[in-house]
């Protein structure tokens, strides 16, 4: 069933995305996190780690603006969400990008 299923469909995507992103099929990647976000609701830890994928697979196309936004969500994200572990990752990240 659908409620039983939905949490683990979201960190399957979620985790594919990610995977495909590492290894460089963007493509594939970026299709896959979409529908991970889509699937995510408006908030949540889930929602911001696949931002911040998002974000890998904008930078590895060459699309910098995209991924300082979707970077910048993930960021906004998780310190709306208290979690200052998660928030600290992804601005790390951000400024290996904006130096």
């Amino acid at each position: 069933p659908r409620s039983t299923l939905f949490p683990y469909t979201t960190l399957f995507r979620s985790k594919l995305g990610a995977a495909l992103a590492r290894l460089g099929n963007y493509a594939d990647a970026e299709g896959v996190l979409r529908e991970a976000l889509d699937l995510a609701g408006p908030s949540g830890t889930d929602r911001a780690r696949v931002l911040s994928s998002l974000a890998v697979v904008a930078h590895g196309r060459q699309r910098s603006k995209e991924a300082v936004g979707y970077i910048d969500q993930a960021i906004e994200l998780a310190q709306r969400l208290g979690d200052q572990d998660l928030a600290r990752s992804f601005v790390d990240t951000r400024r290996q990008w904006v130096a």
